[in-house]
């Protein structure tokens, strides 16, 4: 959950610093994907 957490934190800052190459829409979608993966990765 940590884990999951601090790339949520990187991806979000990421996004902020670069907002011109890293369209909001874009950053939402990969976080959704990331928290599916990391949510199934802990179940296992």
């Amino acid at each position: 959950m940590a884990l999951n957490r601090a790339i949520s934190g990187f991806i979000a800052l990421f996004t902020l610093k670069t907002p011109r190459f890293f369209p909001m829409k874009k950053a939402i979608r990969l976080l959704a994907q990331l928290n599916r993966f990391f949510s199934d990765y802990d179940k296992s």
